[in-house]
């Protein structure tokens, strides 16, 4: 489909202020956990082949995914809030 990281980087992260990175370690386990559970319910409904695709896509994460980031912004200090 085209969506690379750098084509993401070019189309969201710009507007949005994220960076997009490369899958951390925690961020394989979030990926494993919630795609795990919907592996899990597509196999419960009967639907094994959508189920053994996403399956796949859990062997090598990294491969697959990426990590959107927020971007955090200093504050000006010579702004005052008061």
């Amino acid at each position: 489909m085209g969506l690379t990281k750098e084509a993401l980087q070019r189309r969201i992260a710009k507007g949005a202020k994220i960076s997009i990175t490369n899958l951390t370690s925690e961020g394989k386990q979030d990926i494993k956990e919630l795609l795990g559970q919907y592996v899990a319910l597509l196999q419960e409904q009967g639907q094994e082949e959508e189920a053994n695709q996403l399956a796949e896509l859990l062997k090598q994460p990294e491969q697959h995914f990426v990590q959107a980031v927020p971007v955090k912004e200093q504050a000006d200090p010579s702004v005052s809030t008061e």
